[in-house]
């Protein structure tokens, strides 16, 4: 289970006992937004960039670099420490910055972006594209065995079909699309067609526990079917 959380002071040994296996936690610096691994438990660090103009685009690009760059010379907490290069979401960032973070990114490296976390995302990328945020991606380089994309609500078949077939990580966090009101995403057709899922929660809390409750029930709820996401599922994501 990844989670990724805002809370600055956050003591690190609590989430573990609330069943979460890797942190991401979030700080924000001036104009970019910081994340840091501080479990003493696996997980990842990475620097999100923001379309927010070309010059602040090119110091996240640069920060990203910098970081996954010392994490390959050793300094990754005897190898519990691992980096990925963050995107923020598609809808927020041009084609030139995707090619700008794809030119700087360190071989062997995968990106972090959420993908489809609200419809709006799809319809972002068909006008800036033509084409849906995971074929744009695809097109771009961005996904891959070592990349995540977050949340994939929206997505469609053929997007499924895509994510499967390059072996990207899905992550499904049911609170934060409740709370946020932009829908489940069908992890049980995804896992069917071989995509590897695992649960987040984007920040919304520590209780990890509290999301393999939430997913086991929201399915089912959501198609109207006490059968679907059985706990085996659930546990498998977890």
């Amino acid at each position: 289970m990844i989670e990724e959380n805002r809370d600055e002071n956050l003591e690190v040994t609590e989430p573990k006992k609330k069943g979460m296996n890797s942190l991401i936690k979030w700080i924000v610096i001036g104009t970019l937004v910081l994340f840091v691994t501080v479990a003493g438990f696996g997980g990842w660090k990475y620097y999100q960039n923001f379309m927010a103009g070309e010059k602040k685009a090119r110091e996240g690009i640069k920060e990203n670099v910098r970081f996954i760059n010392r994490v390959k010379k050793g300094n990754n907490l005897n190898g519990r420490l691992a980096a990925t290069f963050g995107l923020h979401a598609g809808l927020t960032l041009s084609d030139q910055t995707l090619d700008m973070c794809c030119e700087a990114n360190p071989s062997n490296t995968g990106f972090h972006i959420h993908v489809a976390e609200h419809s709006v995302d799809e319809y972002d990328s068909l006008a800036k594209s033509g084409k849906r945020v995971v074929d744009r991606l695809f097109d771009k380089g961005i996904l891959g065995e070592k990349s995540i994309v977050a949340h994939a609500v929206h997505v469609d078949a053929k997007e499924i079909d895509i994510l499967a077939s390059t072996k990207t990580w899905v992550t499904h966090q049911p609170r934060s699309n409740m709370n946020n009101a932009v829908g489940i995403g069908d992890m049980e057709s995804m896992m069917r067609a071989g995509v590897k899922v695992c649960l987040g929660n984007d920040g919304f809390s520590n209780t990890m526990w509290d999301e393999w409750k939430t997913t086991y029930l929201v399915h089912k709820l959501v198609n109207l079917d006490p059968r679907r996401m059985n706990g085996y599922d659930v546990v498998e994501m977890g």
